[in-house]
C-alpha cells in the first residue's frame, strides 16, 4: 500500500492563518495517507486508511476502506464511511451520518447531525447527540449522556453512565443499564432486564421481557408490561415538597430534587457547572441562578415527614 503524507510541502495545500487547505479531491483508493497538519479539505477523501495527527476537516464527504484513527477531532460536512474501525480521541461531528463496519470508539464526545450505524460496537467517553436515529450491531457504551432524536436499536446492551433520552422509540433485544434516569418519548421495549438507577420515564409503552428495576421513581404514560419481576425503590421519603416556580415544576424528595424532567441527586444539583446547567434547557442557566440558593435552602429546611406511605412514585 502507497504510503502518502501530508504536510506543509505537500502539493496543493495553502496555508491560510494557523491552519492548511486543500482544494482538490484527494482519491487514493488503496494508499494509506498520514496528515500531520491541521487541514481542511473543500471536497472529499477517499483511501485505504488514513491517520491523522491532531485535526482534520471535510466539507463533503470521507470515506476509509478499512481504519481511521485521529489524534484530536474530525469533522465532515456531509457524511463520513469507515470500513472497519474508527478511533477518535477527542471528539468527532458529522454534519449528516455516519457509518461504521465494525467498531467506533471516541474518548470525549461524539455529534451526529442525522443518523448513525456502527455494525459491530460504540464506545463514548463523555457525551454522545445523534439527530435523527442511531444503530448499533452488539452493543453501546456512553459514559455520560446519550441523546438520540427519533430511535435507538441496539442489538445486544446498551449501558448508559448518567442520562439517556430518546425521542420516539427505543429497543435493546438484551439489556440496559442507566446510571441516572431515561426518558422515551414513545415507547421501549428491552428484551431481558432494566436498570435505571434514579428515574424512568415512558410517554406511551413499557415492555422489558424479564424483569425491571427503578431507583426512584416510574412513570409510564399508557401501559406497563414486564415479564418476571417489577420493583420500584424510594417510596418511603422523608422528606417531600412540590414547587411551582416560574416555568418548572419542582419536586423535593430526601435525597432527589426534581426540576422539569431533570432528576439529580442533591449534591449533584449543589455542584452543577454553569456549562452543565446550560445544556439541560435553553434558558435553565439564568433561571437557576435566580432559584438555586432558595431551592436548595427550602430543601435542606423541610421536615421530616417518615414515614409518608402514600408517596409512591415522584
Amino acid at each position: 500500500m502507497q504510503k502518502i503524507i501530508i504536510d506543509e510541502n505537500y502539493e496543493g495545500v495553502v496555508k491560510k492563518g494557523w491552519y492548511f487547505t486543500l482544494d482538490v479531491d484527494l482519491i487514493f483508493p488503496e494508499s494509506h495517507i498520514e496528515i500531520k497538519i491541521p487541514l481542511i479539505t473543500t471536497k472529499s477523501i477517499v483511501s485505504g486508511s488514513l491517520k491523522v495527527g491532531k485535526w482534520l476537516t471535510v466539507k463533503e464527504s470521507l470515506k476509509v476502506g478499512e481504519s481511521l484513527k485521529v489524534g484530536e477531532w474530525l469533522e465532515v460536512g456531509k457524511w463520513l464511511e469507515v470500513g472497519k474501525w474508527l478511533t477518535v480521541k477527542e471528539s468527532l461531528k458529522v454534519g449528516k451520518w455516519l457509518e461504521v463496519g465494525k467498531w467506533l470508539t471516541v474518548k470525549e464526545s461524539l455529534k451526529v447531525g442525522e443518523s448513525l450505524k456502527v455494525g459491530e460496537w460504540l464506545e463514548v467517553g463523555k457525551w454522545l447527540e445523534v439527530g435523527k436515529w442511531l444503530e448499533v450491531g452488539k452493543w453501546l457504551t456512553v459514559k455520560e449522556s446519550l441523546k438520540v432524536g427519533e430511535w435507538l436499536r441496539v442489538g445486544e446492551w446498551l449501558k448508559v453512565g448518567e442520562w439517556l433520552e430518546v425521542g420516539k422509540w427505543l429497543t435493546v433485544k438484551e439489556s440496559l443499564k442507566v446510571g441516572e434516569w431515561l426518558t422515551v418519548k414513545e415507547s421501549l421495549k428491552v428484551g431481558e432486564w432494566l436498570t435505571v438507577k434514579e428515574s424512568l420515564k415512558v410517554g406511551e409503552w413499557l415492555e422489558v421481557g424479564k424483569w425491571l428495576e427503578v431507583g426512584e421513581w416510574l412513570e409510564v404514560g399508557e401501559s406497563l408490561r414486564v415479564g418476571e419481576w417489577l420493583e420500584v425503590f424510594g417510596k418511603n421519603t422523608t422528606k417531600y415538597a412540590m414547587l411551582n416556580i416560574s416555568t418548572y415544576y419542582v419536586i423535593l424528595t430526601s435525597k432527589l430534587i426534581k426540576i422539569g424532567c431533570r432528576v439529580h441527586s442533591v449534591e449533584k444539583w449543589e455542584n452543577f457547572s454553569d456549562d452543565e446547567i446550560n445544556r439541560m434547557d435553553e434558558e435553565a442557566l439564568k433561571w437557576w441562578k435566580t432559584w438555586k440558593t432558595f431551592i436548595l435552602n427550602t430543601h435542606k429546611n423541610l421536615p421530616e415527614i417518615y414515614p409518608l406511605k402514600e408517596v409512591k412514585d415522584v
